[in-house]
């Protein structure tokens, strides 16, 4: 993908689903992480693929996984890491239930010492026509699922965009610690091979606005 304006893509790859994996094992969410942490620094892809759930697999097979899994080591495993820390802290671990509805799900929060209703969202349909993901698309957009709509794309276009990130991660690596450009809500970090990330200021925070390209 070449010239100006690349798109974002999907942003986060390695967003870890461990919430529904709970076994005999793994009783508890905490259990789940540490399991995780632990076939991770055991670098056992196997074991890691099985406390994931679809969502965190990515559209991956077993071999895909692991390909992935070793030549993205180093990141996985410091996030393991951070997951591990994270959870020793107090009110850092969201505890989440989901309630079945007509078409969609009701998340019920654990919050606080109480348990609170969240949005609704659609829930993963029939894909058995080319209708049916197509409307099933159209309802992921309009809700901003876009873990949703990534189930959705070919393995050929999920590629696409991991190797996009792929490309991000490499280049945003070694420029993180260049002198960020900023104009009052705007901001740009040049990047070493002459790419730029967008950053723009909104409700008091920075958030990623877009990726540019050097020129050809």
């Amino acid at each position: 993908m070449s010239g100006a304006g690349r798109s974002w893509g999907v942003m986060f790859i390695v967003a870890v689903g461990l919430w529904g994996c709970a076994s005999d094992r793994t009783p508890h969410p905490t259990g789940a992480i540490e399991a995780y942490k632990a076939a991770v620094e055991d670098r056992d892809a196997a074991e890691v693929w099985g406390l994931l759930d679809e969502s965190a697999r990515m559209g991956l097979d077993e071999d895909g996984f692991a390909a992935y899994f070793e030549q993205h080591y180093d990141a996985i495993r410091d996030q393991s890491r951070r997951l591990a820390r994270r959870v020793e802290v107090d009110g850092a671990l969201q505890i989440e239930a989901q309630v079945p509805v007509a078409g969609s799900v009701a998340p019920v929060v654990w919050v606080e010492g109480g348990w609170f209703l969240g949005r609704e969202s659609p829930t993963r349909s029939s894909q058995d026509t080319p209708r049916d993901t197509l409307e099933a698309l159209l309802r992921a957009l309009a809700a901003r699922d876009l873990e949703g709509a990534m189930t959705l794309l070919s393995h050929e276009r999920r590629t696409v965009y991991i190797q996009e990130m792929d490309a991000l991660a490499s280049g945003l690596g070694g420029s993180i610690d260049n002198a960020i450009v900023t104009d009052g809500d705007s901001a740009v970090l040049p990047l070493d091979n002459g790419d730029r990330v967008l950053l723009i200021r909104e409700d008091g925070v920075w958030k990623l606005q877009g990726y540019e390209q050097a020129e050809d």
